[in-house]
């Protein structure tokens, strides 16, 4: 999905370390920032969007644009933020990430 700026991610159980769908009451949302726009807080997997009824086993996925930041909430746990990767632009063009307290 590089050429679109997304990636892929789905849920993945490490102990038999295979894919599975969305485990009940685990919700996916972009979590606000200014000045981002989402289209719809909750990320939808792709077989939600196309109305699939019965996913196999496995086989559902999601995806972001890079430097999505994300929330996974879980039932009875503590919020899971995490942040999509950007990849380089390829063009030679570097951005940097300021930092406090940095002096220049």
């Amino acid at each position: 999905m590089e050429q679109y700026g997304t990636y892929c991610l789905d849920f993945f159980d490490v102990v038999e370390r295979t894919p599975v769908n969305t485990p009940d009451g685990y919700v996916i949302s972009y979590h606000p920032h200014p000045g981002v726009f989402t289209f719809s807080r909750e990320l939808v997997s792709w077989e939600a969007a196309a109305g699939i009824d019965r996913i196999s086993a496995g086989m559902e996925k999601y995806s972001a644009p890079e430097g999505s930041q994300l929330v996974l909430t879980r039932p009875g746990k503590m919020p899971y933020y995490f942040q999509i990767p950007r990849r380089p632009s390829g063009n030679g063009i570097v951005f940097v990430q300021p930092q406090a307290d940095v002096p220049y």
